[in-house]
């Protein structure tokens, strides 16, 4: 059994691969992320029934790797993030800080890649996340969905004179998972003034897509001191 927090197995490679396969499935990927594909061996998945991933011993096989819910350890192999449509460099640390402390941290959802056009993040499948049956529950899906839309989009934006929220999602789920990880990639659609689109793509540890989404995002002013609206990007 592993303690918490510790990585068991090649576990780098194995995160680039699924990033690899992430952004290749959604059009984002690159000649390297293809070069990452071909050169790792794919993975073999393991069946964790109806245990939390922190309560059950897995083994490890052809470079899998199993990580608990809890890890909030960037990768020392990602490329370094650019600034194409961020207002600032996005920060995966302070992101993963705020964020452990509401709902998203409690289901375990990880920012774990930013990159010039894209956000990424994960979310465990467990108890937490499933429903009575077994499966990811699709709350639990637009959760991940959202919580990616809302935080890209306030990277995009000065947020001394605008913050972001929610205005509408929908999510078309078009296939189950019962354990395991899932990964949701957020790239923008539009990028207005006062709304955002942004399509939210999530897939499992094998790159198949289980979910797709789109959510739209309000861009609201703040007030100044005087009560007139900040002017926003």
């Amino acid at each position: 059994m592993a303690p918490a927090g510790q990585r068991i197995g090649n576990s780098p490679a194995l995160l680039q691969r699924r990033h690899a396969e992430a952004l290749l499935n959604c059009s984002h990927g690159t000649s390297e992320h293809q070069r990452v594909l071909q050169a790792t061996p794919q993975p073999i998945s393991l069946k964790w029934g109806n245990s939390t991933p922190d309560k059950d011993e897995r083994a490890t096989e052809a470079g899998y790797m199993t990580i608990t819910a809890s890890t909030r350890e960037p990768s020392t192999n990602r490329a370094r993030p650019t600034q194409r449509i961020w207002h600032d460099v996005p920060s995966l640390a302070t992101a993963n800080e705020l964020s452990g402390r509401s709902l998203i941290g409690r289901l375990g959802i990880e920012f774990i890649e930013v990159g010039a056009e894209y956000l990424i993040a994960r979310m465990p499948v467990d108890d937490r996340t499933r429903q009575p049956f077994g499966i990811l529950h699709g709350g639990a899906s637009v959760t991940l969905a959202e919580t990616l839309a809302s935080c890209a989009a306030t990277f995009t934006v000065d947020r001394d004179q605008a913050s972001c929220v929610g205005l509408e999602i929908n999510a078309n789920h078009l296939r189950p998972v019962t354990s395991g990880w899932v990964t949701g990639v957020a790239s923008p659609v539009a990028l207005g003034r006062r709304t955002q689109v942004w399509e939210i793509r999530i897939t499992d540890d094998d790159g198949k897509l289980l979910c797709l989404s789109r959510c739209t995002m309000a861009v609201i002013s703040r007030q100044t001191q005087d009560g007139s609206s900040s002017s926003h990007t």
